[in-house]
């Protein structure tokens, strides 16, 4: 009796009717697991459709939510590149380059420092460069022998451009 008194986690002084009172406890226990397992507590749980219809429903909405930022994200990044190119701070050349890093975290605020100190780079005159008649200069000895050597005249290069 004394090895049944331990496994029930009595004494070795216990009595029968406390190792009977051990198994009844033992017994009422048992029972109500098997009764909570048939019939769990519904604060704890929730049925399984509840819970799909509840994360597609979240799903969803993070991706609209996704959606309207990169749209946002987006007219803002063209407004900002196509001040950047009207004002001569970047070419077209560098616009996809730029595009990506605004595209990038933090980027795009990266981009309006960058294009509030750069200098115009980019400046559409209507004048070619390397044109004397947009610089004002004359043409130099190499510039002329290359003229020439093209069958062009001073005057030619002056009036259709270098």
């Amino acid at each position: 009796m004394k090895k049944i008194y331990s496994k029930l986690g009595l004494a070795e002084t216990a009595t029968e009717d406390d190792a009977c009172v051990a198994i009844d406890n033992l017994q009422q226990g048992l029972a109500t697991a098997k009764n909570q397992s048939q019939s769990p507590d519904l604060a704890k749980f929730v049925p399984r459709a509840d819970y799909d219809q509840t994360c597609a429903r979240a799903i969803n909405a993070e991706q609209k939510l996704k959606d309207v930022n990169d749209s946002h994200l987006t007219n803002e990044i063209d407004t900002e590149i196509t001040a950047a190119l009207t004002a001569g701070k970047i070419t077209p050349a560098t616009k996809d380059y730029h595009v990506a890093q605004c595209r990038q975290e933090g980027g795009l605020a990266r981009f309006k420092d960058f294009v509030k100190a750069a200098p115009a780079v980019a400046v559409d005159d209507g004048k070619a460069a390397g044109d004397p008649a947009a610089t004002g200069k004359a043409l130099n000895a190499e510039e002329l022998q290359v003229a020439s050597m093209f069958g062009n005249s001073a005057e030619d290069l002056k009036k259709y451009g270098a």
